[in-house]
């Protein structure tokens, strides 16, 4: 398997260890930044502020979705109640809890760090773990556990629509652990196959109550070091804020490409600039493509 850099980056606005991930795998070692730090300053989408986090922090506690705690700064969810770790529900029943919870943020003001005009939410949290997705080349079966998406409402879950996937496991145990990364990475294998629009796309994996944020592209990919968000909220919040409120352009979505129904059927306006001025051209069908297993590397686009 090919193995990449790894990386310390910071992921909205905490600092975070970042580990290689071998795309066709979930293989990881530790080791030299320098050269990733040259290349990419930072992989958020944006950073929500501190005020931002604060009042999400207050918002939770005052809606009783925080329970106060003092071992714990800003307490704990209490959906997951720190007595109850080993839990008998399913991983649909434990983790739907997580629907209520992410959606309230857009209930709260985001301000990005530095910049005083308010936010607006632009994506939804969605939990999906029965639900197939549906993808626009043909063999596309597949279901993910949770997603970020532009189109909440859909009885079924789009590729396209679909701009960060998670996966959840209520064990950590090595070969849970493992096969949660695996579908995680083929996930965003395949909606990089499927999306000639991604540049980059996000995940989220959760082993009991460890979660850890990755980030692919053709180029490199890499992951998160993992922390416990039952416990830290605000990181939590960070992450999530930072998916809810970013730009389509910001998640990983090619702002020079859209996607368009002609004809009863989606094709792609590629925008070209050229000195006369911005010139436009729609796709038919691809000629060739080829579904590669790896999402470094070249893609069809």
């Amino acid at each position: 398997m090919r193995q990449i850099e790894s990386a310390r980056q910071r992921f909205c606005g905490s600092t975070c260890s970042f580990k290689t991930l071998v795309s066709e795998g979930v293989e990881m070692r530790k080791g030299d930044a320098t050269n990733l730090l040259a290349r990419t300053a930072d992989y958020a989408p944006f950073h929500p502020s501190r005020d931002s986090i604060d009042a999400a922090v207050q918002h939770y506690a005052n809606t009783g979705k925080l329970v106060k705690s003092n071992n714990h700064l800003d307490g704990f969810w209490a959906d997951f109640p720190l007595s109850s770790r080993k839990r008998k529900e399913s991983e649909d029943q434990i983790f739907v809890c997580l629907q209520a919870i992410i959606e309230d943020l857009r209930k709260v003001e985001c301000l990005e760090e530095g910049v005083n005009e308010p936010r607006q939410p632009q994506f939804h949290y969605m939990s999906c773990p029965n639900n197939w997705m549906a993808g626009e080349i043909g063999g596309t079966n597949f279901r993910i556990d949770a997603c970020i998406t532009s189109n909440p409402d859909s009885k079924t879950v789009i590729l396209a629509d679909t701009a960060v996937v998670a996966e959840f496991r209520k064990s950590s145990e090595n070969e849970e652990l493992h096969q949660n990364r695996q579908q995680l990475v083929s996930a965003a294998n395949q909606i990089m196959n499927d999306d000639p629009r991604r540049i980059w796309i996000y995940g989220i994996t959760i082993e009991h109550t460890t979660m850890s944020v990755w980030y692919f592209c053709h180029s490199h990919s890499v992951m998160s070091a993992p922390f416990d968000f039952t416990t830290d909220i605000k990181s939590f919040i960070r992450v999530f804020m930072s998916f809810l409120y970013a730009t389509p352009e910001e998640i990983g979505y090619d702002p020079t490409i859209r996607r368009q129904l002609y004809d009863n059927m989606f094709h792609y306006i590629y925008e070209l600039k050229t000195d006369e001025g911005p010139k436009y051209f729609r796709t038919i069908e691809p000629l060739f493509n080829s579904r590669v297993l790896c999402i470094t590397g070249r893609k069809t686009q």
